[in-house]
Order: structure tokens, then sequence, then C-alpha cells
């Protein structure tokens, strides 16, 4: 009985063994069907129109800069890795994008005419928006973290350093609106407010979102935000703080742009 036993043993470890092999001899010919093909995009961040109404759309993970047909969806790439890192950007009317580039703490250049880079800030951490206002002062913030708090205005020469204006957290993809006053998301407090850029004073517009991370101007001065959590596109009304919601879409909302026939493109850095 033992001997029979011992050899029962054996026989069940060969077949076991032998079906294992024959298994995986069948899933290595097996060929693969891909159910969804890849996307050439790594997670979508700004976007941005120029003067000429060409949708560019930036990546962090994949560190480019895209140019992107809206009509039929195709796409080239601007700016390569890795100098394409890319979270927020806008363009000057002299053939030049600023960009943040935000795993690096700087600020950058791309001469579109010459195809020359340069760094206009470096050292600010997790540095996210960007934007100019009408008289081409440029400012930017730190995101992403409660321990990364400023609002700098920047030289776009490189010659002075970044002027702190406030700390402030959550400060996210902002915008200057009519007023000259600077509007912004605040990301870990659930509203909007505005900034003047000067005093470094603040004031809440509205609140109650769970998590707003974009808000920016059409052609109209209607004023529109991002939540990144709840997936809403809302129209916010800066007089009186009320809130209207006029889509619905995935939660992962990163930013928005207008084009210049005020429709609304938004970018989503989840899907």
């Amino acid at each position: 009985m033992k001997g029979f036993s011992f050899k029962k043993n054996i026989l069940w470890k060969f077949l076991l063994t032998t079906s294992f092999c024959l298994l995986s001899f069948s899933e290595a010919l097996a060929v693969p069907k891909i159910l969804v093909p890849p996307s050439p995009f790594k997670g979508l961040n700004g976007l941005n129109f120029d003067s000429k109404g060409q949708l560019y759309v930036g990546s962090v993970p994949g560190q480019r800069i895209y140019r992107v047909d809206i009509e039929t969806g195709k796409f080239d790439v601007l700016i390569d890795r890795p100098q394409g890192q890319a979270d927020d950007f806008f363009f000057t009317a002299n053939g030049n994008i600023f960009y943040t580039s935000l795993l690096e703490g700087k600020v950058r250049s791309f001469n579109l005419n010459t195809g020359d880079f340069a760094t206009v800030a470096s050292d600010i951490p997790l540095v996210n928006p960007i934007v100019q206002n009408q008289d081409g002062r440029v400012f930017v913030a730190q995101s992403l973290s409660p321990n990364t708090t400023g609002l700098f205005e920047i030289d776009l020469m490189g010659v002075n350093p970044p002027r702190l204006v406030l700390n402030k957290p959550g400060l996210n993809a902002f915008a200057f609106g009519p007023d000259g006053l600077l509007y912004s998301p605040g990301q870990f407090t659930g509203e909007v407010i505005k900034i003047n850029v000067d005093t470094g004073v603040s004031e809440q517009v509205t609140t109650g979102l769970v998590n707003p991370v974009a808000v920016k101007f059409n052609s109209k001065a209607e004023l529109f935000a991002l939540d990144t959590a709840t997936g809403q596109v809302l129209r916010v009304n800066r007089i009186t703080g009320q809130t209207q919601s006029i889509a619905q879409l995935q939660p992962g909302l990163d930013n928005l742009a207008f084009a210049p026939n005020n429709l609304l493109y938004v970018s989503n850095f989840v899907e």
C-alpha cells in the first residue's frame, strides 16, 4: 500500500507538471486580442489655442506638447520629451510659448520661429498654472500639495527673480477677469477666489465645490470652472457666486480652453 501511494503521488505530480507545461505552451502560442487600442496620449493636462485658432495640448507624464486638429482629431508633436513636459502654457504674439514644467519646477519658453528653448525661472517646486494679463505681466503658482503655496510674478527675460504675491494652497489653472483680478480655483477649499496681484489680497467668489482645478473666461466675460472630483463643468456668476452645471463629464478633469468661436474644450488626465 505504501508503494502504491508513493507511485500515485509521483503520477499526480507528473500529470500536474505536464498539464502546466502544456498550458504554458498553449498560452505562448495564443495571439492576444486587442479590445481597446492604446492611446497616444499619456494623460492630458493644459490646453490652449493660439491666435490662429490652433489647439495645443500638454502632457506632464507624456512630456510632450501636442498640436491637435479639432476637426479631424489628428495630431502631431510640437515639443517632444523631455523638454515638452508641460502642465500649462500660453502663447505670445511674437511666436513664443511659455510653459510650466511641473516635475522639474521650471518655467520654460520655446520660440516657434527659431526652435530655441530657454529657462525663464527655476526652483519653483510643482509649478503648475501660468497666465499672462493684458499688460504682459506673467504669473505662475504652485499646486497639488498643501506645502507648495506660492503665487509668483515672473520676469519673462529671466533677469529678475520671481516675486512672491501671496502664499495660498491649492491655486491651479487660473485666468484674469475683465476687472483685472486673477480668478483661481481653491483646490483644497472647494472655492473659487479672485486675487489682486498687486496687493496679494484675495476674496471668495463662490464655494461648495468638491475639488475645483481650473477656471477660464469666454469672450463674453463669463466665468467657467471645472470640478475634477465630480466631472462637472460649471458656469459661475462672478457677482453673485451662483453656479450652474452645464455639462457632466467623467471625473479627472484637468483644464479647459475656449476656441475663438466660444466652443469649450476640456482635458482629462485620467482617461
